[in-house]
């Protein structure tokens, strides 16, 4: 009797570790997992995102450009 209790928690044991590893690999990952919804809404925010970085190196550059202006020419762009 108390070698078939050992096998049993040994299979016990074996099974639970199987079932773990099936429950990690059943589970869902990446962009099928969100709803519709959710992925609109990441896609307007990387959206907005990239706007507001495309604009901010512009204004960099454009004031790059306006200090290396010579200084005849900064006033008569009033910069």
């Amino acid at each position: 009797m108390v070698f078939f209790n050992e096998v049993n928690d040994k299979l016990l044991k074996l099974h639970e570790k199987e079932q773990k590893k099936q429950k990690y690999r059943s589970k869902k990952t990446g962009i099928r997992t969100k709803k519709k919804e959710e992925l609109v809404d990441d896609v307007q925010t990387l959206k907005r995102r990239l706007r507001e970085l495309e604009c901010r190196q512009v204004k960099e550059t454009l004031d790059l450009l306006i200090g290396q202006l010579l200084i005849d020419l900064q006033q008569k762009l009033k910069c």
